[in-house]
Formats: structure tokens, C-alpha cells, sequence
């Protein structure tokens, strides 16, 4: 219509007309071009919103999963100690041998509490979140998670050094019974039941007593976790401040 009347008005010789019509032709395509970037800013930000919907999905995961971690590292550091009251001792394990064998080996589990980036990594990839609060929290959890994992040793050599002495018996038994998994989360059962002989017990408790560099071999690994428990703690606290700032974001407060 616009064309057939500006040609129309270029054989009339009418500029005046022709003039109109290149300043409805300019005004249109501008605002052609203004609904094209709003639609395309407004596609951006719903992008976003579900980018950070996941991301806060993401991080929670991760959190829950640090969160086992750590009691799992009380766990070990508990019972690492009791552990280590009996090497230093001239005491029997009289009627609790079995408990005595838990200590040893719920001291000489490893947990690394993985964190997974999937999410964050490729709203890096498009530039999200906008926001620099979001982004700030967001960056900061998962560069402490990097350097927190990075300490961690999953081969102590005290672990290598206990599970060489017990029988295969008995670590079926203390898998089976002192140990579980549930949805990817390791659970330690430190007050599993007896699940073997009084004897057997006793003659792999005599075994470990006689390995003097096991006492070191625990104390450097129970004392790790001076280190780590804190930092993971740490880790647990950047997660809650990125939570808030995503969620502050949502909600547009």
C-alpha cells in the first residue's frame, strides 16, 4: 500500500506526498525494530528466570549433599577417636570387640562432597545472571566448593593400611550392615549390631594393635578434619547466601 502510494506520488511529482510517505516508512520500520528487541529482550529474561530457576535447583542439591558430607566427617572423626583411645590403651575390647572393629572402619571412610556445575557453568556461557548480586554469591560458592574439594585426600593411607588387616567376612558384614547409600548419599550406621564371632573380632583387633604405624597413620587422618569440616561448613554458608540472592532475584526484592 505504502509502496504503490509513494510511487504514485513520485510520478506526480508530488515530494511533499513522498516526503510523508518515506516518514511513515522510516517511523514503521523503527518501530518494527523496537517490538523485535523488546520481544527479544523480554525471550532473554524469561531465559534467565528458568536459568536461575535450575541454578537454585542445582545449588540446593549440592547443599543437601554437603550437608551429608559433613555428618558423615563427624562421624568419622568420632569414631577416629575412639579408635585411637584403643591403640593407646592396654585395654581389652572384653564383650565389645565388634564396636571397637566399627570404630576402625567408619574411621577410614573418604567423602569428597561433589558438587555439581552443570547449570552454572552454562549460564556463564550466556552471560547469566545479570544481576551482579546474584552473580557475586552465585561465582563465590562455587570457587570456595573448587578449592575445598581440591584438599581433600580420598586415599588416606591409614584406610589402605586398616582394610589389609580385617578379613573379607568382615568387610562384607561392615559394608552390609555399617553401611548404606540412599539417593547417591553415603550413610555411616556406627551402632550397626554384631554381625560377627566375639574371636574373630578380637584376633583382627590384636592385628591392628600390632601395626604401630597406624596410630600416626590415623592421627594425620582424623586431623585433616580439622580442615575440612570447617571448610565445608564454610561451603554450606556461601550456599544459603546465593540461595537468598537468587531468590531475591525471583521475587524482584
Amino acid at each position: 500500500m505504502i509502496l504503490r502510494s509513494l510511487t504514485k506520488h513520485v510520478k506526480d511529482q508530488n515530494w511533499f506526498a513522498v516526503g510523508i510517505d518515506f516518514v511513515i516508512v522510516v517511523f514503521g520500520v523503527y518501530v518494527g525494530l523496537q517490538v523485535q528487541e523488546w520481544s527479544d529482550l523480554r525471550a532473554l529474561e524469561a531465559s534467565e528466570f528458568q536459568y536461575l530457576a535450575e541454578l537454585h535447583e542445582e545449588i540446593s542439591g549440592n547443599a543437601k549433599f554437603t550437608a551429608g558430607t559433613v555428618d558423615a566427617m563427624n562421624d568419622v572423626v568420632s569414631s577416629g577417636k575412639r579408635a585411637l583411645d584403643f591403640l593407646q590403651s592396654d585395654r581389652d575390647c572384653d564383650e565389645d570387640c565388634w564396636r571397637v572393629l566399627v570404630d576402625f572402619f567408619v574411621a577410614s571412610q573418604a567423602f569428597r562432597p561433589a558438587v555439581s556445575s552443570t547449570v552454572y557453568e552454562e549460564m556463564q556461557r550466556l552471560g547469566f545472571p545479570k544481576s551482579m548480586a546474584v552473580r557475586s554469591a552465585v561465582d563465590d560458592y562455587y570457587a570456595l566448593s573448587t578449592t575445598a574439594n581440591l584438599s581433600i585426600d580420598n586415599a588416606p593411607k591409614y584406610r589402605v593400611s586398616f582394610r589389609e588387616l580385617i578379613t573379607v567376612e568382615a568387610h562384607e558384614q561392615l559394608w552390609g550392615q555399617c553401611h548404606r547409600v540412599e539417593a547417591s548419599l553415603e550413610y555411616l550406621i556406627v551402632d550397626c549390631p554384631p554381625a560377627m564371632p566375639l574371636e574373630s573380632t578380637r584376633e583382627m583387633l590384636d592385628r591392628i594393635r600390632a601395626r604401630p604405624e597406624l596410630l600416626g597413620q590415623l592421627r594425620y587422618w582424623i586431623g585433616m578434619h580439622a580442615l575440612w569440616i570447617p571448610a565445608f561448613n564454610e561451603l554450606l554458608e556461601q550456599a544459603a547466601q546465593a540461595l537468598k540472592a537468587i531468590e531475591l532475584e525471583q521475587t524482584g526484592s
